[in-house]
């Protein structure tokens, strides 16, 4: 009799054993297929809609929520359900946020401790979400012992849950850290980069708008040196008509009044060229060029041509290698290259006469045309403005201060650059200019 029960009650615990062992089976059975399965998913959404449909729904589990951390709000933030929370189409039907430390969930997330609750009516912590439940599994997410999320499940059952749910749960939690947190990292990054890709385009459609905005001020400052140029020198012009007028037909002048319409007229010259100068200096700004493949030799013949007299007059020497060819704006080389040698000529050495020289040194990557005088320099501490508008260094040279600013402008619009050297007075100058190829 005694062996019969024995065998029985060996045969019932054999059976037991069998029964948790398959089920075991079972479980590792689908954490294996969960694994697998989740390799595919990279969103943070992904994996816990992963955690709830394809794992939790296999365990027997009435209800399940996974929740996230949201750092900003200090915030657990349901994102996947299984059970009455799941509406469908993986959306958490009346998603609901816990403060850190707020119900077991909260406390969890803030312990990093995983808790079991047998009877949920008798912890005041508990929070009812769409239904009372009895039972309640909690267990963190953690990674880098920092908790980034909770897995909670309830039941309506008291005593529901085990040792064995809690294993689960926790191996879940475990392996999911990693993935949910790179996912979570990407998410920020890619939220990050929208916001930069937006404020960047934000910026750019600033700068369109600034640029439109500038087009349309340079077009309307060009048009308005034109009247003002107009308006300005049709005066001027009656100015020194009417003098050369009186200076033909009155013939009781004295001498004082002789000199003094002479100063009235070369102001009103000296006037004109400024006026021309600053209409030179406007019509450089706003307008569509045509830049063609220009010979530098064929440039410097149109300039020589142009100031023939001058360099006839002041007995000036110019030596020149043979220049290369460029990309450019032809009417702005004839300006550029005009515009310095007519300044050597017009800054020349009283006492010598002045000699000009072009020398080609340019690479692969730039042509480089440096052009030197013998003229009378510039002191080193009046240097530093002379690209500017209106500097006049020398008050006794005729000139109107604009014509190195119109040649730093030209160079500008080439993206090119300008440079300008003297040892000082009496030493002469050198300008270089630069173009880039590439």
């Amino acid at each position: 009799m005694d062996s019969g029960i024995k065998k029985k009650v060996d045969i019932d615990k054999l059976s037991e054993e069998l029964e948790l062992l398959r089920h075991k089976y079972r479980i590792q059975s689908l954490l294996t297929a969960f694994i697998i399965d989740s390799q595919k998913k990279y969103s943070i959404e992904e994996i816990a809609w992963t955690i709830t449909n394809s794992l939790i729904s296999n365990l027997g589990f009435e209800d399940c929520v996974v929740y996230v951390l949201d750092e900003s709000k200090e915030c657990l933030v349901q994102i996947a359900a299984y059970g009455p929370k799941n509406q469908g189409d993986n959306e958490v039907k009346d998603r609901l946020e816990i403060d850190l430390g707020e119900g077991i969930v909260g406390t969890v997330a803030q312990t990093g401790i995983a808790e079991c609750i047998s009877d949920t009516s008798e912890d005041p912590r508990y929070i009812v979400d769409d239904a009372i439940r009895y039972s309640e599994l909690a267990v963190p997410i953690i990674v880098d012992n920092k908790v980034i999320g909770v897995i909670d499940s309830e039941h309506s059952q008291k005593n529901f849950f085990n040792s064995f749910h809690m294993e689960i749960l926790m191996s879940i939690a475990a392996f999911t850290s990693e993935k949910l947190m790179n996912a979570i990292m990407y998410k920020k990054l890619e939220e990050q980069n929208n916001s930069l890709e937006l404020k960047v385009q934000e910026k750019t459609e600033l700068l369109q708008q600034t640029v439109s905005k500038l087009k349309k001020s340079n077009q309307e400052l060009e048009q308005y040196a034109h009247v003002v140029s107009h308006d300005l020198k049709q005066p001027l012009r009656s100015i020194n008509s009417f003098i050369q007028l009186i200076s033909r037909k009155e013939k009781n002048l004295t001498d004082s009044s002789k000199k003094y319409m002479a100063i009235i007229s070369d102001s009103c010259k000296q006037m004109t060229k400024l006026l021309n100068s600053i209409l030179d200096y406007a019509s450089l700004n706003g307008q569509e060029k045509e830049y063609i493949d220009i010979d530098l030799n064929e440039i410097l013949g149109i300039v020589l041509n142009n100031l023939s007299l001058q360099i006839t007059e002041s007995n000036c020497q110019m030596i020149f290698d043979v220049l290369p060819s460029l990309k450019a704006h032809e009417l702005g080389m004839i300006q550029l290259f005009q515009n310095i040698i007519s300044n050597s000529i017009k800054f020349k050495n009283p006492e010598i006469d002045p000699i000009i020289e072009l020398t080609n040194l340019s690479n692969e990557k730039q042509v480089v045309i440096e052009i030197k005088d013998n003229g009378i320099g510039v002191e080193k501490d009046e240097q530093e403005n002379i690209f500017s508008m209106f500097t006049k260094l020398h008050s006794k040279v005729d000139g109107t201060g604009l014509g190195l600013s119109l040649c730093k402008k030209i160079m500008e619009q080439h993206n090119g650059e300008i440079k300008f050297q003297s040892d000082g007075k009496g030493k002469g100058s050198t300008i270089t200019l630069y173009f880039n190829l590439h």
